[in-house]
């Protein structure tokens, strides 16, 4: 046994062999070591993501240990509890990706957070989407360059105040206005009973006692209220700074930009101290929408002025963001965030060939306008684009279903849920379809990899078999109402090497490092398509 244990040195990791590794690998088995003895294995206790694992004592490498297998998982965070007689320790663990690099990783977390959306979006304006509203470009944002805009709304610089300065000024005489209200209250409790109530107050069930006396009424108050137009501005900016702080610092935690991280924390406890202070907020309700007007008292005021200014550059044009949970912590699930990504290339690609072609948006459930921006919607969204000469109709869809029940495109067998379906509709021809599936696997280059799925090495370093059966699967089973097939192409988008098996259907390379290839070749299919 080692020396006594502390809260803090619990366990660890070893590999298959025994020997000390500092985390797991992605798809690789190791262990959980704990550091007791033997024969104490049943006083322990080990939970991952909250979910008791199996204790055993046995051996492993060259001697006896209590362990706790640690099954082949992917990349992303893994909170370990241990409990032992001696005490318990809390850790999360970070799982890096092997299929594809740190700073791959890194690129696609960019890319959700600040290029993919706006240029999905401008794509869509091109196109008809947003009329008169400015959108803004995605350049080339990045995190540092997103902190610095955040850093100036927090606290302000030679040109604009920062909100912690003028939410202190605010704060010391908010603006309110008087608001009527009309209660029910016991008759006896009133002191203004509303006369144009009076009537109501006979007419409500159960409301009549002795001699047909009312036992409530609607009693008429004037009171003082702070949920005002102007301040519910005020919390609105408050909210969004609050939301792209955690986002910034979750991001840039799981970038390992350790300065960055810190600041955005930084930033957020002096935005919520200076929140918690200004107690005339509480009673404020969050608008669905940014500024709509300019009120007499945002002219006059200086602090609600300023605020105003504030907020004017922080939302200089349009933002478009990306909708999904996945960005909120972004190594918690490496594999749907990969998928995710290859997803919105995909719907990138389309969107620029369609408008290069002079499609135009009939149906756009893609970005929505919500809260002041535009969000990109990254779950169950259909796009629909016609083309004005042609007739032609293009619709793109994310996990559309095709079951046998259904009328016109339908599955012969079960249902068929493909992750992006692309539609396309001539006139006088029956619709054709192209399915792409992201995959974040890649078959194993040597035994003992990381084979989970079970499969035969057919292409080292290629696609997985289950994952070209399963587009065999889509081309087989999904057909026109008169039976034919309608799957024209079929394809994964996945971090391996490029194959083509027959005409129709393939493995394409999807990954950052290659993201410019990617786009030609997703451009080149299709152009071919659409024109």
């Amino acid at each position: 046994m080692a020396s006594p244990p502390t809260s803090s040195h619990l366990w660890w990791f070893i590999d298959s062999a025994g020997n000390p590794i500092d985390r797991p690998a992605e798809w690789i088995n190791a262990y959980v070591e704990v550091d007791v003895d033997s024969h104490e294995w049943e006083s322990v206790e080990v939970r991952v993501q909250g979910v008791a694992l199996s204790v055993q004592a046995r051996k492993v490498g060259d001697r006896a240990r209590v362990v706790v297998p640690w099954e082949r998982s992917p990349a992303g965070r893994y909170r370990i509890e241990v409990t032992t007689p001696v005490g318990s320790a809390r850790q999360e663990v970070v799982v890096r990706p092997t299929k594809i690099s740190q700073t791959e990783l890194d690129a696609i977390v960019v890319d959700l957070e600040t290029r993919l959306a706006p240029t999905i979006a401008l794509a869509l304006q091109r196109m008809g989407a947003f009329a008169g509203l400015k959108i803004n470009p995605p350049g080339d944002t990045t995190l540092a360059a997103e902190m610095q805009r955040v850093r100036v709304a927090v606290k302000g610089d030679d040109r604009v105040r920062g909100l912690l300065s003028l939410m202190g000024d605010i704060s010391r005489d908010p603006h309110r206005r008087l608001h009527a209200n009309e209660p029910w209250v016991k008759t006896e409790r009133a002191r203004r009973p509303s006369p144009t109530r009076l009537a109501a107050a006979f007419a409500k069930p159960d409301n009549l006692g002795v001699g047909q006396r009312p036992l409530a009424v609607a009693d008429r108050r004037v009171e003082h209220t702070y949920d005002v137009y102007e301040n519910r501005l005020l919390k609105l900016y408050l909210a969004r700074l609050d939301a792209r702080l955690r986002r910034l610092r979750s991001v840039a935690t799981d970038l390992a930009k350790d300065a960055l991280a810190a600041e955005a924390y930084e930033l957020h406890q002096d935005l919520e101290r200076k929140a918690a202070s200004a107690t005339f907020l509480r009673e404020v309700a969050v608008p669905a929408h940014g500024p709509s007007q300019v009120s007499m008292v945002l002219l006059k005021r200086p602090d609600y002025r300023a605020m105003l200014a504030s907020y004017k550059r922080f939302h200089r044009h349009m933002t478009v963001v990306l909708d999904d949970p996945l960005l909120d912590a972004p190594l918690s699930d490496v594999p749907n965030l990969y998928e995710l990504w290859g997803t919105l290339k995909a719907a990138e690609s389309l969107v620029a060939v369609a408008a290069e072609l002079g499609f135009q948006v009939t149906s756009n459930e893609l970005v929505r306008r919500r809260a002041g921006d535009l969000r990109l919607v990254s779950r169950g969204a259909n796009l629909r684009l016609t083309h004005p000469e042609t007739g032609v109709v293009v619709v793109f869809r994310e996990q559309s279903s095709y079951v046998p029940s259904g009328s016109g495109l339908r599955s012969i067998t079960f249902s068929q849920v493909p992750d992006i379906s692309v539609e396309i509709r001539r006139h006088g021809s029956p619709i054709d379809l192209y399915l792409f599936d992201p995959k974040y696997k890649v078959q194993p280059k040597s035994s003992g990899d990381d084979d989970q799925d079970g499969d035969v090495e057919l292409f080292p370093g290629g696609p997985k078999k289950v994952d070209i059966d399963k587009m065999h699967a889509y081309r087989d089973a999904i057909r026109r109402s008169d039976g034919s097939r309608a799957v024209r192409y079929a394809a994964i988008l996945y971090p391996g090497e490029e194959r083509s098996f027959t005409d129709g259907l393939a493995a394409l390379q999807c990954r950052p490092a290659k993201s410019a290839e990617l786009g030609e070749t997703l451009g080149s299919l299709m152009g071919e398509w659409l024109s």
